[in-house]
């Protein structure tokens, strides 16, 4: 899709070939953003909790 740009997302060379533009690639491609979005998000509340973690042992020792 037009609205997200291309070089952050490396998905959508393999998902869809550019010339063909149908409705349903620009779709697909918004909703592997949203998913890689979503991936991404999990991985920074995983980061949050790992360092609670660790900021709670070294408050313990």
């Amino acid at each position: 899709s037009k609205f997200f740009s291309c070089n952050r997302y490396p998905f959508n060379e393999i998902s869809f070939k550019k010339e063909d533009n149908s409705i349903y690639n620009n779709i697909f491609s918004d909703l592997q953003m949203v998913k890689f979005e979503i991936n991404k998000v999990y991985v920074d509340i995983i980061f949050d909790i790992l360092i609670a973690v660790q900021y709670m042992i070294q408050r313990i020792t």
